[in-house]
């Protein structure tokens, strides 16, 4: 694990500092669904939040750009909604989908490199710790996995800031009680500045 996780560091950091790198923040919600809406995979199915720093060129320097994107989710299904086939008490149940950790993402500019107000699009790799809580009436349940990830989507930058929407994968995710892995996945909408 140390020496992929040291290689994937080499291989993306090099493109990354011939650039004219500067940092940022982002914030804002996100939307989840699991892979199988009968199960209790739907953890996800309601919402939540996510964080995040990205590490880049704020203005593009060529039409395909890199950066790195470290993020913190929070997703929840804190009413009980959960589409199981089982009836299921709010009361007594709570779900969390948590995810940490980083992504490498490829940019490319529409409008190409120099335009500080550009549409863009961009897509990715992403290694996270992805936990999943389940509370019911008899106890609490928490796993944390190593999960590969992959992302899409498009956004929108005008000067130092930038409004985007993706789409996120996260494979193989642990589901509650431990039963079986499935794929969650996640609709962040975020609002960043660049500094």
């Amino acid at each position: 694990m140390r020496t992929l996780s040291s290689a994937l560091l080499v291989v993306f950091a090099l493109p990354l500092a011939a650039q004219s790198v500067t940092w940022g923040v982002t914030g804002g919600a996100t939307l989840g669904s699991p892979e199988d809406l009968y199960s209790l995979a739907a953890v996800s199915s309601i919402g939540g939040w996510t964080a995040g720093v990205t590490i880049g060129p704020r203005v593009p320097t060529s039409a395909l750009d890199f950066r790195i994107d470290v993020s913190y989710s929070n997703l929840g299904n804190h009413a009980g909604k959960v589409l199981d086939p089982f009836p299921v008490d709010p009361e007594w149940y709570d779900a969390r989908f948590v995810t940490a950790g980083a992504s490498a993402d490829l940019v490319w500019n529409v409008l190409g490199a120099g335009k500080s107000t550009s549409p863009y699009l961009l897509a990715g790799l992403g290694w996270y710790a992805a936990q999943t809580t389940t509370t019911d009436f008899f106890r609490t349940t928490t796993l944390t996995s190593g999960v590969l990830s992959y992302n899409g989507g498009l956004g929108f930058r005008f000067t130092r800031y930038f409004i985007e929407a993706r789409a996120i994968v996260y494979r193989d995710v642990l589901q509650p009680y431990g039963a079986s892995r499935a794929n969650i996945y996640s609709y962040p909408v975020t609002l960043g500045l660049w500094f």
